[in-house]
This record gives structure tokens, C-alpha cells and sequence, in this order.
């Protein structure tokens, strides 16, 4: 893994794209049959494979060896998620907690998996919708589908409507490349949750568990109730023979196994449990656990459960019933005589466990909650594990979960004593705080390549370490700020607010970002530490600008600059005003942001690292000033120091843009060097996304120069490394970037495929820009093909969308592939008025090299509709302006094209257009 810019501000054949930083990580599985299993965020994941249906399920939770007393249910569903069957595409698996949903949805969706019905891919998510830290939203669940479906962070819509929008979308697109996606929604706690799920698409399933009905759910509904006796009878036995197969016990106490399974109420989770009470302690007689359970039978009276989820769930939840049902008590009893069993250490662990605030637990996040070694809490968790209390998913991950109903019972048992949960929580969260602190440092650290400071251990081995431990504990980061905040301790919840505000800024997650920013500031405000007030400001403000809250972010950065002045620090100060003229400049306030660039240009005197932060982003507004000399001194200034401080990162990003300056100005040489060096840079430093970066921008100065076959291999590259990311956009702008030099390159038809490749992906990606883009290059190329008709409609496509979007460069682009097609066809006055109205918009936008263009363009419309005499005025004019700008062979051809109207010769022919 590795951390890099992705398109950040560049062009593609006249149109501006937009960049922004992100990061990307692959958490990829390999199984035995060639498939992969992609983790796309927390516990969500995506299996696809070179096969259908693949057998060896690592994302997929494994489905229980045999499943007792559900034949019959088992079939049905079966059937309800065959891709070929008539009926509703979604499939509900209803009942009370405990009652094996879950497991019979495991078992089907392998069975089906297994018969090779769904090639496209299997996803499953668990909504949480009864767990007592909050379920997961719709937007939450949709967000993370488009994640596991290869849309990168920075390309989730914000809006609820448009991530559904899209989500559709990606599973249509997906069933028609690789063919039936299957989804499993675990633990639905309410309609809303899933009912933006349900497939459009023919032949992609979904299959839902919930403890309520749904009744409004389009969905088949499959019932499930307690087991039948000989069925509860045969879990527990096989359980105890499965472990054991001379275990005598279930034979020769019949009776007692019978009154085991009336006191479970026949309900599969509470048996499962008791059979491994049993397993875990093979001397233990039937008779004496059938003791143990009747008398913990007045102790069940708050786990009622109503198959609705009414008031007995609410009161479930807060503890707050006195009444006592068949179904509750069973599994009271159950979780209550496993915990009466365990020894002292996994009890207290068991007590503590639901201390975290998320739905899993690290091994070493264990070890810090009960303040033991990372060893002896991995054996109290196995021997929780053992009781059924818990469990490792997957198998190896050294992650824990529990089920909702068990994570009540322990989080009764850890609130009769207040202390020992509050001391627990309080280790917890220190070790949330120094780790993520850690986590920090050491991905800015990678980022400079500054080397850490002599004696310190290090947490990380580097970045892709501190991501992959980020990644893994995203949930309970999150979680801990506002758990840290309610429990007064302000001090860890602005620390971790920062570090883990920082980190999901890194992985995109806007919205989430600014929430624990705003957290951040109001723990930072409650400590009454002006200075820490200052930095959790700035930090705000990041976060805004990140959600898109531009102007709101401005004026947080201005609150970060006067609380900063006031506390007299020096470094905030600096970094602020770098973040406040970056911000600035990306608004198009380009005075503004040069002024607050150009003081922390002199803030920063002495430190390296800083002042090549400073001056590389004044280049940036200098150049969009118009003040390329200036914009030069100050990206080679920037590019010594941070070669002088070690800063490979700043420094590549810096050659990058010195590059697209000089390709601006038509310097392409150095420009070819520039992108070459930064290329070879990213290699260094193993940044794929910053290499595919390189890539582009070394693509467009070749294809400048002529040097076609070089500039479709680097296109070529950045679009592979960008497949490589799982990074849509950048993809997109590839595939641009490819169909218009394969157009020059005279390979139109590759150029067809490439440009509605690039309109289909932008479609999907709802960004209209870049479709724009596309439709002109798709113009272009049907132009050159002899479909000139076909053409026209894909520029008044393309000028649609720019007169749309009110991007005036692109309408001038439009008219002016406008004004060409109609030549093509003789349609003089329609192409008169297209490249009169492209020029006008050129200029108005100071393009003037393609104004000119746009002014030869009409010269020779109005000399192939017979006033030749018009036309010199034009080639005038466009001669003098290429003159201006250097580019004599230009000029010429525009002097030839005069002379010949002026002399009344011969029509100028196609093939001598300008491009």
C-alpha cells in the first residue's frame, strides 16, 4: 500500500479536471481457486474469482457444519435465490433473536454459491440493527456497498439519493459484465435499513435477516420459531459427539438432555451454548447443568422478546422489564451459567468486553482493556469462544465479536460496578489515543521520509502498517471520541479526535470526518487549553473543505489564525495560513490566497520542510496569477528545500506542477523532464497513485510534441495503475486522455472504444465534466470515421452539458468541434456561426492560442461558402496571434490560407486544420 496525489487540477484537450489528495488500500485475499476477496471497509467485503460461485469463502462467513431441524426452511430459501426464478428478488428470514436467522442464511447462501449462481460476487453486511452502540444508517450501508463494489471514497456521492443512484448503477453494470450479485443483509433493525437495497437489476438477490417482519419490504418472508424437541435434542448431542464421539452423556441421560432443551425453549443459540458448557467440561453430568438452569429461571425476566420488535426489545435493550418470557429465559439462563463458569480471568474479560464502544475487539485492544499481555487476553478470548460468548471472525484475524444478545447480558454484568468498568474504559482509550497518535506520526513521517527520533520504538513499520491498523479499528476510533467526550475526559477525546479526524480525511470519509472534528473542538474547548482550541479549529476547518463546505471552512481557518496569534504559536500559525491560502486558491481567490501564501512563505524561514510547503503552494497561485516567472522562482526554491530536508513526496508533487507550468507555456522539453523526474520519484518512494499521476501529466506533454506511440503508453500505464487503486476517476480522465491521442495518432477506432469507455464510467460516476469531455473526444472520432451526423450529436451533447454547468472553455471547445463537423458536411452558415461564437469564448476565457485556432477555423468556413473576402481578416488576425505566441509553423500555414483567399486560389482542405 502506499500514499500518493491523485489528479489534482489538470487539463484534458481544453477542459479543466480538478484533483484532489487521496489514499487508497487493497485488502485482497487469494483463494484456493483463484478467486479474491476484497475487505472493502470494517466488516463488509466483496468475493469475486476467476470461476463462479467460489467455494473457499474468506470474506463470507463460514456456514455451521450441519444445519439441525431447517431442512425445509433451508429449501425454500434456496429456491427463492436462484437467479432464473419468477417471484421477488429479495428474501426475508424472520424471528426472534437467537433463533438461528443468521445461520440458515449462511447455509443458503453457500449452498447457492456452490451451484454457481451468482459469478458477480457476494456481499455481506451486518447492519447492527440491534446492537446497542446504534445500527447502521442507509447512507452508512450504502456508502460501504459502493466501496466493496471498487468505488473509490473520494467518488461516493454525499447524498443518500445519488449513493443509491450510483449503487444501482454499479450492480446493474456489474450483472451485465460478470452476472448475478448476491447480498446478504444481516440483523435488519427496521424497512428503512434495506429497503433501498432491494435489486433493480434481473437475477441479483438479497437476502435480509431481522428480527421484525417487514411488512412493507417487497420480500418473500420466511418464518422461523423455536426447534421442534428431537431437534433441539440432536444440536445438543451433535455438538457433544461432534467434539467427542464417545461422549455417552446425551445417551444415557435422555430425560435430562430433553429438560435442557425445554429450559433453552428450543431456541439454537441458547442450545448451541449449552452444548459447549458441556463440551468445555466432558465430567459434567446433564443433570446437574438441568439443576443449574432451573434455578436461574427467576432471573430471566428482561430477555422478552416480541417477534415484532415492540416494547419488549425496547425494554430488552434498557434493562427496564420485569416480565419474563419462554424464549427470554432460556437464553438468560444459558449466558448466565456459561458466565458462572468461566474462571476469574475470562470473566472479567467477559464483564468488560462490551467497554468498547464498537462491534469488534482487537486481541491487543483486549489486552489494554483488562491490562494484561496480548497473550494471556487471546487465552481468555478462546476460552470465551469456547463458551459460544464470542467469537473470531474471520478465524485468524485476531478480531472478536459478540452476539447482540450475549453483549447485553455482559454489559449488565460490567455496570454493577461502576469502577471497574470506568478504570477499564479509561485503559481502553489511552490505548486508542498513544496507538492512533502513533499511527499519525508514522504516516508523516513516511510522507517526508524524515527518519524517527533515536530511541524511540516505533508502533508501525511504516505506512501501510499504521493504515491497515486504522482501517481495522475505523469503527471504534470513531466511536471512542464521543464515548471519551461523555465521559468528561476531554483531554484523550481532542487528542484522538485529531489523530482520528486526520486519518479519515486520508480515506475520505468527509462526513465522518467532520463530525469528529466538531467533537474535536468542543472536548479541545471544554479542557479550556486556548492553544489546543487553536489546533482542533484548524483542524475544523480542514474538515469543511474536505465536505465541501468552502466558504464555512474559510472562516474557521481566519477563527484558527486570530486563536493561534492569540496563544503566540509560531508553527500553527504557519500551517494555518498554508491551509487558509491553498483553500483560497482552489476558490479561484487567487489575490487573497497569494497574500496568505506569501506570509507563510515568511513564517517559515529556517525550517525546510515548511518553507518548501510555502513556496510550492505560492507557485501554484502564482501560476494561476498569470505569473509564470515568479511561479518558477518559487517552485525551484521549493524543490531545494525539501530535497534539503528529505521530503521526496513534496518534492516530486512540486516537479510535477513546474512540469504542467512549463507544458503551459509550451516549454514541452522541460516538461517532458520535469513529469520524467517526478515519475521516476513516486517509483522511489513506491507511490503507485502519485506514479499514475506522473503518468498522465508526462502523457500530455508527449502527445504535445507529436510523440504519439510514447504519450498512449503513458496513458496507458496511468490508467492500469489507476484499475490498480480502484480509483474510478482517475480511470475516467485515462481513458480521455487515451481516446484524444489516439484520435491524433490516426487510430480512430481504439479512440471510439476509449471515449465511450470514458462516457459510460463518468455516467456511472455522475460527473458531467468529465462526460463532457468524453463526448468530445467521441466527436472527434466518429468525425474521422465518416459518421459526421453522429459527430454533430455528440458535441451539442457536450456543449449541453458545459452551457449547463456554466464552463464557458468547454463551450468554446464545443462550438468549435462544432463549427468542423459542419464544414465536413456543407453546412457554411451553421459552421460560420459555430466558430464565431468558439473564438468570442475563447477569448473571453484567454485561451488565445485556441482562439486562434477557432479564428482559422472561420477563415476557412467562410472561403468553402464563397467569401474569400471575409475570410482574410481572419487569417490575418489568426496569423498575427500565433506570431505573438510563438508558433511560427502555425502562423505560416494562417499566411498561406490569406494569400490563397486574397488571390482567390484554391479552398484550404481539412487535413491542414489547426487542432
Amino acid at each position: 500500500m502506499a500514499i500518493g496525489i491523485l489528479r489534482r487540477g489538470e487539463e484534458a484537450q481544453g477542459v479543466s479536471g480538478r484533483y484532489v489528495e487521496r489514499q487508497k488500500v487493497s485488502q485482497k485475499a487469494q483463494a484456493s481457486d483463484g478467486s479474491s476477496v476484497y475487505q472493502a471497509a470494517g466488516d463488509l467485503y466483496l468475493v469475486t474469482g476467476a470461476r463462479p460461485a467460489p467455494q473457499a469463502l474468506a470474506a463470507l462467513p463460514p456456514a455451521a457444519a450441519t444445519l439441525v431441524g431447517r431442512e425445509a426452511q433451508a429449501a425454500e430459501v434456496l429456491a427463492l435465490l436462484d437467479p432464473r426464478a419468477t417471484g421477488p428478488a429479495a428474501t426475508l428470514v424472520t424471528g426472534p433473536a437467537g433463533v438461528g436467522k443468521t445461520a440458515l442464511a449462511l447455509h443458503s447462501a453457500h449452498a447457492a454459491i456452490g451451484l454457481g449462481w451468482f459469478p458477480g460476487g457476494v456481499l455481506f453486511a451486518p447492519l447492527h440493527g440491534y446492537d446497542g452502540q446504534g445500527e447502521a444508517s442507509v447512507e452508512q450501508v450504502l456508502a460501504a456497498l459502493l466501496r466493496a463494489l471498487g468505488v473509490p471514497g473520494e467518488d461516493v456521492p454525499a447524498g443518500g439519493a445519488e449513493r443509491l443512484g450510483l449503487f444501482r448503477s454499479e450492480l446493474g453494470r456489474r450483472g451485465a459484465e460478470q452476472g448475478p450479485v448476491l447480498l446478504l443483509a444481516d440483523d435488519a433493525g427496521h424497512m428503512g435499513q434495506v429497503q433501498a437495497l432491494v435489486p433493480t437489476h434481473l437475477g441479483h438477490r438479497l437476502l435480509v435477516t431481522s428480527r421484525r417482519t417487514l411488512a412493507a419490504l417487497p420480500a418473500r418472508l420466511v418464518s422461523l420459531g423455536e426447534l421442534d424437541a428431537a431437534a433441539g435434542a440432536e444440536l445438543i448431542a451433535g455438538g457433544l459427539l461432534l467434539a467427542r464421539p464417545g461422549d455417552l452423556r446425551p445417551a444415557a441421560e435422555p430425560e435430562a438432555l430433553a429438560e435442557l432443551v425445554a429450559f433453552c425453549g428450543r431456541l439454537p443459540l441458547a442450545l448451541r451454548v449449552i452444548a459447549a458448557l458441556l463440551v468445555s467440561d466432558p465430567g459434567l453430568p446433564l443433570a446437574t447443568l438441568v439443576a443449574d438452569l432451573a434455578d436461574a429461571r427467576g432471573r430471566l425476566s428482561q430477555l422478552v422478546h416480541d417477534e415484532s420488535g415492540g416494547e419488549d426489545d425496547d425494554e430488552l435493550r434498557e434493562g427496564g422489564s420485569t416480565r419474563a418470557g419462554h424464549d427470554g429465559l432460556a437464553v438468560r439462563a444459558a449466558f448466565e451459567l456459561s458466565y458462572r463458569r468461566l474462571d476469574s480471568g475470562p470473566a472479567r474479560l467477559f464483564r468488560l468486553f462490551t467497554v468498547n464502544p464498537g462491534s469488534d475487539l482487537s486481541t491487543v485492544s483486549a489486552a489494554a482493556l483488562t491490562g494484561t499481555t496480548p497473550r494471556t487476553a487471546r487465552r481468555f478470548l478462546a476460552a470465551l469462544a469456547a463458551h459460544s460468548l464470542l467469537a473470531e471472525q474471520p478465524v485468524g484475524a485476531d478480531r472478536w465479536r459478540m452476539h447482540d444478545l450475549i453483549r447485553l447480558y455482559g454489559t449488565e454484568l460490567s455496570e454493577a460496578d461502576p469502577q471497574e468498568r470506568r478504570t477499564a474504559l479509561g485503559r481502553l482509550l489511552d490505548h486508542y489515543l498513544t496507538t492512533a497518535a502513533a499511527g499519525r506520526r508514522s504516516v508523516s513521517n513516511s510522507r517526508s521520509s524524515k527518519a524517527p527520533a533515536a530511541g524511540v520504538r516505533q508502533r508501525f513499520q511504516g505506512w501501510a502498517d499504521a493504515m491497515a491498523w486504522l482501517d481495522a479499528e475505523r469503527e471504534n476510533l470513531v466511536a471512542s471520541v464521543p464515548l471519551a467526550l461523555s465521559a468528561g475526559l476531554f483531554s484523550v477525546a481532542g487528542g484522538l479526535g485529531g489523530s482520528v479526524t486526520e486519518y479519515l480525511r486520508e480515506r475520505h470519509y468527509a462526513e465522518e470526518a467532520l463530525d469528529v472534528a466538531r467533537m474535536a473542538l468542543e472536548a479541545a474547548r471544554r479542557t479550556a487549553n486556548r492553544k489546543d482550541e487553536a489546533s482542533a479549529t484548524n483542524n475544523l476547518a480542514v474538515s469543511l473543505a474536505g465536505a465541501g463546505h468552502l466558504e464555512e471552512a474559510v472562516r474557521t481557518y481566519r477563527q484558527a489564525l486570530e486563536l493561534r496569534e492569540e496563544v503566540g504559536d509560531h508553527a500553527g500559525r504557519l500551517v494555518t495560513l498554508n491551509n487558509l491560502g491553498v483553500e483560497l486558491l482552489n476558490m479561484g481567490r487567487t489575490d487573497e490566497a497569494i497574500t496568505a501564501l506569501t506570509e507563510a512563505m515568511e513564517l517559515s524561514s529556517g525550517d525546510p520542510g515548511a518553507e518548501g510547503r510555502a513556496h510550492s503552494n505560492l507557485g501554484r497561485a502564482l501560476a494561476a496569477a498569470g505569473r509564470t516567472d515568479d511561479a518558477i522562482d518559487a517552485y525551484d526554491q521549493a524543490i531545494a528545500l525539501y530535497r534539503a530536508s528529505g521530503h521526496r513526496r513534496g518534492e516530486a508533487e512540486t516537479l510535477d506542477h513546474l512540469g504542467r507550468l512549463c507544458r503551459h507555456n509550451r516549454w514541452f522539453d522541460q516538461a517532458i523532464a520535469l513529469h520524467t523526474r517526478s515519475l521516476e520519484i513516486w517509483r522511489e518512494i513506491d507511490d503507485p497513485v502519485g506514479e499514475a499521476y506522473a503518468w498522465h501529466n508526462l502523457a500530455l506533454a508527449l502527445s504535445v510534441t507529436e510523440r504519439y506511440e510514447e504519450a498512449i503508453e503513458a496513458h496507458t500505464r496511468d490508467m492500469e495503475m489507476c484499475q490498480e487503486q480502484r480509483h474510478l476517476r482517475g480511470q475516467a480522465v485515462a481513458l480521455n486522455g487515451l481516446a484524444h491521442v489516439l484520435v491524433a495518432a490516426g487510430r480512430h477506432l481504439e479512440a471510439l472504444d476509449r471515449a465511450e469507455a470514458a462516457i459510460a464510467l463518468s455516467k456511472d460516476l455522475g460527473d458531467r465534466q468529465l462526460e463532457g469531455v468524453a463526448l468530445s473526444n467521441l466527436g472527434a472520432a466518429l468525425l474521422w470515421t465518416g459518421r459526421p451526423n453522429e459527430a454533430i450529436a455528440a458535441h451539442e451533447e457536450d456543449l449541453r452539458i458545459a452551457t449547463e454547468e456554466d464552463d464557458r472553455a468547454s463551450q468554446a471547445s464545443a462550438w468549435n468541434q462544432l463549427g468542423r463537423a459542419y464544414r465536413v458536411l456543407h453546412r457554411h452558415a451553421e459552421a460560420i456561426r459555430a466558430y464565431r461564437l468558439a473564438f468570442t469564448l475563447f477569448g473571453e476565457v484567454e485561451d488565445f492560442r485556441s482562439t486562434a485556432t477557432a479564428m482559422l477555423g472561420l477563415g476557412m468556413a467562410l472561403t468553402e461558402a464563397g467569401r474569400p473576402e471575409d475570410a482574410i481578416e481572419f487569417y490575418e488576425a489568426a496569423a498575427n496571434l500565433f506570431t505573438a505566441l510563438g508558433e511560427t509553423d502555425a502562423a505560416a500555414k494562417a499566411e498561406t490560407y490569406r494569400a490563397a483567399a486574397a488571390s482567390a486560389g484554391s479552398k484550404p482542405t481539412e487535413s491542414t486544420d489547426v487542432d
